[in-house]
């Protein structure tokens, strides 16, 4: 995240790209086509166990028969047994990835994926840099595309078979479109159905004044949980009022849970002080994200959401964390125009490739044995994007 005060000199950059793209798109498509292709054939031969790809199967097809996928576990190739921690509406959009063979199913989810990550990286680059012209924001989307997938986020949601970068292009498509073809709101309510985190969203069309689009959202997203009452009742009884959302895996202290209940929880605090400071951080977060989105351009508003949705959430694994993404791109664009600020990009992707807490003891609650060093080092995306969001705040009042 970065400010988005416009430079002193119009940026050359979004038109020299799009003259490159009108005399060699053909070209960067026809490299980065192979590129891409290659990206997913080493994940297949890496990732030998899509857990949640499996959960979303399993799911599905005990509902089909009448099964308890609620209170009970998937028996998935894990050491341990994995919940389903999704609203039951979500059953539906996860049918067709279910009721096919298993790789068939994991073939359309990627094919999703990549439309969805393709399709962000577009919205932001068309929005960001107008200049550059569809092909232009063509040709980003086309060289980003194979480039997203050393991030250790973007790598680990196709590798667990998850629906994270999915969920992020259609909050895109809802957020970014200029003049959608359906009510703006719609995509982020639907969502929100599928799993709770897109509900943040809400945040950018109230602080932005997007009423329309907030109650839009809120209506859909309250139709489609009706939906998930008709179609099975005691399933969405259990789960918005008897286990609550995600309750197998909130707080979870896995090194991989890069939120700040995740952070916290790895100090193995009393639960009464780990909730009470968990409710000063995220209410200084909502703060600092209130400031910011009245003050910034679309994508930036867009990429602050994203960022505080996975702070405050109970659980965020590194898979959730897809938003650096469109995050680099902003970087990346800002400090190529105003010809400085290659620094923070430098660090944001290193720290994103890395994703250093993988390097510390993770085994067996070894977490909660940490080092004050290990603390910092094994919480790299949390306090990347604290930093990230106080910048900007700090950045954009100071543009006022």
């Amino acid at each position: 995240m970065v400010s988005e005060a416009p430079p002193r000199h119009p940026p050359a950059l979004p038109e020299r790209l799009r003259r490159v793209a009108d005399g060699r798109l053909r070209l960067v498509l026809v490299v980065s086509a192979p590129a891409l292709a290659g990206c997913l054939g080493t994940l297949v031969s890496v990732y030998s166990f899509w857990g949640d790809f499996e959960v979303y199967r399993w799911g599905v097809h005990t509902w089909l028969a009448g099964g308890d996928f609620i209170n009970t576990r998937a028996p998935v190739r894990n050491p341990d047994p994995l919940p389903w921690v999704y609203p039951p509406f979500a059953l539906l959009p996860l049918a067709p990835f279910a009721l096919v063979p298993s790789a068939v199913g994991l073939g359309m989810l990627d094919a999703v994926d990549v439309l969805a990550l393709g399709a962000t990286i577009y919205l932001v680059t068309r929005h960001a840099w107008p200049a550059a012209g569809p092909r232009g924001a063509l040709a980003v989307a086309a060289t980003g595309l194979p480039l997203s997938f050393v991030l250790e986020p973007v790598h680990a949601c196709f590798g667990q078979g998850q629906v994270n970068i999915a969920l992020m292009g259609l909050v895109a498509l809802d957020c970014l479109a200029r003049e959608p073809r359906w009510p703006r709101g719609l995509l982020v309510g639907i969502a929100a159905a599928i799993k709770l985190t897109p509900a943040a969203f809400l945040l950018l069309f109230l602080l932005r004044k997007d009423f329309r689009a907030a109650l839009s959202a809120v209506a859909t997203a309250a139709l489609c949980t009706a939906i998930g009452f008709a179609v099975d009742f005691t399933a969405s009884v259990d789960y918005w009022f008897r286990r609550g959302p995600a309750a197998d895996v909130a707080g979870h202290a896995l090194n991989s849970n890069q939120s700040v209940l995740g952070a916290l929880a790895r100090f193995d605090l009393p639960p009464s002080a780990q909730n009470a400071a968990w409710a000063v951080l995220c209410l200084g977060i909502l703060v600092l994200t209130a400031r910011i989105l009245p003050r910034v351009s679309a994508p930036a508003a867009f990429v602050t959401v994203g960022l505080f949705a996975v702070l405050v959430s109970p659980t965020s694994w590194s898979n959730h964390w897809v938003w650096v993404v469109p995050g680099l791109l902003l970087l990346g664009g800002n400090a190529i125009r105003r010809r400085h600020g290659l620094l923070p990009v430098a660090v944001t992707a290193l720290i994103a490739v890395t994703a250093p807490w993988h390097f510390l003891p993770g085994v067996g609650g070894a977490e909660l044995s940490w080092t004050p060093v290990q603390h910092v080092v094994g919480n790299t995306y949390v306090l990347t994007a604290v930093v990230a969001l106080v910048w900007t705040a700090l950045v954009t009042r100071a543009g006022r």
